[in-house]
């Protein structure tokens, strides 16, 4: 190559053309004009203006069909954890186990969904959303099958965990595969009918499972909702393998480089994404360690405490919450019972005002702020 190669020009977006939303068919990610950028070693593959292969160009229809599925698949799992509560003296009957014990059915699952997606969302950015996301519903659901067939509490309750493991990763990374394919300006509005389903899943949930125990009857009737669960879980996999495309612009990109390397025979097609190789030690002190590390920071621990609005905060506490919540409203009543829950929310409302006054204070004495970093 010489030094008269064509360059790409990154230094605006305004020639981006536009998709049915009425914005620009492609974001931050990658610059949008197919002249490749050279040096004297490489031609950077990008997607062209109008490239039907960019996410940000399908068709509203398919975007709309991508989030359905999508939103199904984080149904399915926040159902599945539902499928062992309504039978929890159905349970303790069975493997004669206390009410406590048989609970565990339901806070193993959930506090599995606490840790699953810090192991598996590197792996969509890596290998693709679908791979990553229905691959670890198949496993997920695998796992469901073997609690359905469980002889003995223990196994029971290895597998809810495992299941919940492998399932938490369609409840985190899900919601990211929309910005992959919608606009900032529609964004919102496909995050309200993605959540439709997220939502429904722990409410309408119950109300099947229950239907189902009743109507199964028998000694092994609580068998009946984690098979319902795996049927679910299993039609939407089929699905998804022939219909659900691949949205991850890395993951697109790499394979648009493979096949322009193959048909020109030049070996300096590559995409940026290639250039990224995940290793165990990124894995495991960015991914994985990182995390925590900014969980024991006073602001991002007690914040997200405040809000509960991280999927770790808010799983451990629905797992744990099931193990003494009868009890609570068994002593106090329903309303002291509630009352005491809204006690410990008022107790927080100081939280923002004490961050914004001392915010600066509490961060200079974070001993974690290096590995943050």
């Amino acid at each position: 190559m010489n030094e008269d190669a064509t360059h790409i020009d990154t230094s605006s977006n305004s020639q981006l053309g536009s998709n049915e939303d009425g914005d620009d068919a492609v974001e931050r990610k990658y610059p949008t004009n197919m002249e490749p950028e050279t040096n004297e070693k490489s031609i950077l593959v990008q997607f062209s203006e109008g490239d039907p292969e960019n996410p940000f160009n399908w068709s509203r229809r398919k975007k709309l069909f991508h989030t359905a599925i999508y939103g199904l698949a984080t149904f399915s799992a926040q159902f599945n954890s539902t499928t062992t509560s309504p039978s929890v003296l159905h349970l303790g009957k069975y493997f004669n186990v206390s009410r406590e014990k048989a609970l565990l059915a339901t806070s193993l699952y959930v506090l599995g969904i606490a840790f699953g997606p810090m192991f598996f969302a590197p792996l969509s950015e890596m290998y693709g959303r679908k791979i990553a996301i229905f691959g670890s519903l198949l496993v997920s659901m695998a796992f469901t099958l073997g609690s359905a067939r469980s002889e003995d509490f223990a196994s029971l309750l290895t597998t809810r965990f495992f299941a919940g493991f492998f399932g938490g990763s369609p409840v985190v990374s899900s919601g990211g595969v929309l910005a992959d394919f919608w606009s900032v300006r529609v964004r919102s509005i496909a995050m309200v009918f993605y959540a439709m389903f997220v939502v429904c899943g722990t409410t309408v949930g119950p109300v099947i499972c229950s239907l189902l125990i009743y109507q199964a009857g028998g000694p092994e009737e609580w068998r009946w909702p984690l098979w319902f669960s795996c049927m679910v879980q299993g039609l939407l996999i089929v699905v998804a393998i022939f219909t659900v495309s691949e949205s991850y612009s890395g993951v697109l990109l790499t394979s648009k480089a493979k096949r322009t390397r193959k048909a020109t025979g030049n070996w300096a097609y590559h995409a940026k994404h290639e250039e990224w190789d995940l290793d165990l030690n990124e894995y495991l002190t960015t991914h994985l360690l990182r995390p925590f590390a900014m969980l024991a920071t006073p602001i991002v621990f007690v914040l997200a405490l405040f809000a509960t609005a991280n999927t770790f905060f808010r799983s451990i506490l629905a797992a744990v919450f099931p193990l003494f919540g009868s009890a609570l409203f068994g002593n106090l009543g329903v309303h002291w019972g509630a009352s005491t829950v809204a006690f410990v929310a008022l107790g927080m409302i100081p939280i923002p005002f004490v961050f914004y006054a001392f915010g600066s204070k509490i961060r200079s004495k974070n001993p974690y702020s290096n590995r943050i970093s």
